[in-house]
């Protein structure tokens, strides 16, 4: 038996970190090796079907090899080897998302002659920097989107975080409306090759029943206000902006919506917001 594993300290970091770990290698005999090697990966992955035709595209963002060991003599038993990698500064946050990926890894390989290598495969996560600080305007100015029985205004189209987005959405008196729901969508670009992709994902913020009461006045809702993973991304294949998304809930006929692109701005200098960004990063590519 000879049996390979990654054991990585923290498998979550950001650009410019260090990756700590050890290779822990189990055998029931000793053995000789020509080395024993580590490969970091990172790799950004898209595709898209037309027709019958499947397009990819796939760029490289981390390829670095290390050898740990050169031609060591493994003893029987557990031998175990630490070892640190300094993740490159720039690099884009790991991504999940309707066919297009982002994913960093670390493959340890126990290098022989004439017989399989021993390997194993770990994960790991690379969280975003935290996004450039918008200043406030001078000047500011309210941006305003109306269909025929909704009106929405944002004071600003800059999501803050750490203080959240104000929306505002007045509601004509219209039969069959009894509801408001404001989303922020995820709108992801993609390309493969002279290809190009969109998908967008919804992402729930607040709802509000509605009543005769409503119509006619200002509903006011601040969103996002304790979100930190609202982040936009552009990478080499792949983008990542946001809109809000205001919807009347409509009896008997298609909901209304309007849609409005926003910036996220991170805090000022010297304000910086110490909470961890919380991510999913449930892959399902």
């Amino acid at each position: 038996m000879r049996q390979v594993r990654v054991q990585l300290k923290d498998d979550v970091l950001r650009p410019g970190e260090v990756l700590e770990g050890e290779v822990v290698v189990t055998c029931d005999s000793p053995f000789e090796c020509n080395r024993i090697s580590l490969d970091f990966t990172g790799k950004e992955l898209t595709e898209i079907s037309i027709g019958e035709d499947r397009y990819s595209d796939t760029y490289t963002h981390v390829s670095d090899y290390v050898v740990l060991i050169e031609a060591p003599q493994l003893q029987e038993g557990i031998t175990t080897i630490p070892f640190q990698y300094i993740v490159p500064k720039g690099v884009p946050p790991s991504f999940s998302g309707y066919n297009a990926r982002i994913y960093y890894s670390v493959k340890a390989v126990i290098e022989l002659d004439w017989r399989p290598d021993p390997s194993h495969t770990q994960m790991f996560q690379i969280t975003p920097e935290t996004p450039p600080y918008i200043p406030e305007p001078l000047e500011p100015r309210a941006i305003t989107d109306r269909v025929s029985s909704m009106t929405v205004m944002l004071p600003s189209d800059v999501l803050r975080q750490g203080k959240g987005l104000d929306t505002r959405v007045c509601v004509d008196e219209k039969r069959g409306v009894d509801k408001v729901r404001v989303s922020l969508v995820e709108r992801v670009r993609y390309s493969c090759g002279s290809h190009t992709g969109l998908s967008e994902r919804t992402i729930p913020m607040a709802s509000r029943d509605i009543d005769p009461s409503d119509f006619g006045r200002w509903l006011e809702f601040m969103i996002a206000e304790d979100r930190l993973d609202f982040v936009p991304m552009e990478a080499q294949l792949i983008q990542v902006d946001y809109l809000v998304k205001v919807e009347l809930g409509a009896k008997w006929q298609p909901d209304p919506h309007i849609k409005i692109p926003i910036r996220v701005s991170g805090p000022e200098a010297g304000r910086e917001d110490r909470k961890e960004t919380e991510l999913d990063f449930g892959f399902d590519f």
